[in-house]
């Protein structure tokens, strides 16, 4: 029989157990720039199948890439950074960032950290510029500077998804309807590939259990600088 004193330790040390877990069920994000924070962050980043990369999206990205004779690949948001490694290793100069520190660590150096909430010129430039699960993250106050930054950041197309409304997503608090995104692109002076757009929504469709395909078929999109 445990003793009261032993009874109320397990009890508490439960409690912070399960504390701990409800903890990390969900990413922190920061409320300002949209970025995940926290041990929460690294754990869901770690879960994610093939580190996020969907196999068949990634197909598509290169052969946008080798379309408009592409040398360079940067990616805003890049998460593990796994689109960026597969890039380079098929040949491209890559570069990467993200709002989480963890990112260094998981592209195994390859990318840095950044806020793509403000406005900034530092930021890589490249032929392609990929840009996946970020957007629905910036809250709206700051969505022209994210906007701006891919805008700028790209010599020759954009890759983007962009959360739709009514899309479940932990930290979703910017999502957007396609219409919408389209025209803030334009405005910006890219011309929405819609060829290439179909191209790739078909072929993640065509891939059901690669990492998130039930979104990125509705969400991809596809720009080229005018």
């Amino acid at each position: 029989m445990l003793s009261g004193r032993c009874r109320f330790l397990a009890v508490l040390f439960f409690t912070g157990l399960l504390f701990i877990l409800i903890q990390l069920r969900e990413p922190v994000f920061d409320p300002e720039t949209g970025a995940w924070t926290g041990v929460s962050s690294v754990f869901h980043l770690l879960a994610r199948k093939n580190g996020g990369l969907n196999n068949c999206a990634s197909e598509v990205i290169r052969d946008i890439a080798q379309i408009w004779d592409c040398n360079s690949f940067a990616d805003y948001g890049a998460g593990t950074g796994a689109y960026a490694l597969y890039m380079r290793d098929h040949g491209f100069e890559t570069a990467c960032v993200d709002g989480n520190p963890a990112v260094k660590v998981f592209s195994r150096n390859l990318c840095s950290v950044a806020d793509l909430s403000k406005l900034d010129s530092t930021l890589p430039k490249a032929d392609l510029v990929l840009s996946l699960e970020v957007a629905e993250h910036i809250p709206e106050a700051f969505q022209d500077a994210y906007m701006r930054n891919i805008a700028n950041g790209a010599q020759k197309g954009i890759v983007l998804s962009w959360a739709i409304p009514g899309q479940p997503g932990a930290g979703h608090v910017n999502c957007r309807d396609n219409a919408w995104v389209i025209k803030q692109f334009e405005d910006l002076g890219l011309k929405y590939e819609d060829l290439l757009t179909l191209k790739i929504r078909r072929k993640v469709e065509s891939c059901p259990d690669e990492f998130n395909t039930i979104n990125f078929k509705r969400t991809m999109m596809v720009f080229s600088k005018v």
